[in-house]
Order: structure tokens, then sequence, then C-alpha cells
């Protein structure tokens, strides 16, 4: 059994919450080194699909949702670059990306939350893989934006 040093230094079981934490500070580190320059080098491309060998819908959700952590953080990044680029040479396109951009996130949650209307435990997967599928398609178009 893992233990960690609770109150005093006497041992206390691990909690699920350790777990998380160590999910999400990997899925962290993962997408800070996946930011800056390397977007104009690293070509992205769509995810393989492996949480479904998961063993329960929660782990798979789970899964799901740091894979979707990554694309929305380089989503976010390749944004950031192209708004800075466009407002050093192109200002004219800076107000139609963001409203093109504002119109997608108010698009992808609503289609998403559509599979969240379904019945059953498969709309937690279906909602998190549209949510997946479609942040990583917008983040590789608009990687495919910037100049080369």
């Amino acid at each position: 059994m893992n233990e960690t040093h609770g109150e005093a230094g006497r041992l206390a079981p691990r909690t699920d919450e350790d777990g998380w934490f160590m999910r999400k500070a990997l899925i962290f580190l993962m997408a800070t080194f996946t930011t800056g320059h390397a977007f104009s080098a690293e070509r992205w491309t769509p995810d393989q699909n492996t949480c479904n060998q998961q063993e329960n819908t929660l782990a798979i959700v789970d899964c799901y949702e740091g894979r979707v952590d990554i694309w929305d953080h380089r989503l976010n990044a390749v944004y950031g670059q192209l708004m800075a680029e466009f407002k050093k040479t192109a200002s004219d396109r800076v107000a139609p990306l963001k409203a093109a951009q504002l119109a997608w996130i108010k698009y992808r949650d609503a289609n998403c939350a559509f599979y969240y209307s379904e019945d059953g435990t498969i709309k937690q997967i279906d909602t998190i893989t549209c949510k997946l599928q479609m942040t990583q398609d917008r983040a590789i178009e608009l990687q495919s934006a910037l100049p080369q």
C-alpha cells in the first residue's frame, strides 16, 4: 500500500487526490514543454485513441480530460502566437480571428453539450471525446495558419 507522511510524521494512506494532483502536474509539465517556438517546428497530429483502453468510465473520462487539457493549452498558446503575429504584421486580421475564436468556443460548447443530453454513462465519454476532437482540430487548424 502506498503511504505518505501525515501529521506528526505518521504514515497515512495515499488518497485519490494525490493521484489527481500528480496527473495534473504531469499534464502541466507536458504542455509547458510543448509551447513556444516548438509550434513552428513541430506539426501536431490528432491523438491516437488510447483512453478507451482504461478499465471503467471514470478512468476513460479522466484520461480524456488530461488530453483535453494538453490540447487546450496548445490551442491557447497558438492562438496567442497568431494574435501577436497579426498585431505586428496584419492588424486587419486581429478582429476577425478574435471573433472567429469566440464563435468557435460557443459552438464547441453547444455541440458537446448536445452529446451530454444522451441517456446513460456513455454521455460522459461522448461529451469529453467531442471536446477533445474539436479542441485538437482547432489547435491544428490555427497552427497551420502560423507563418512558416
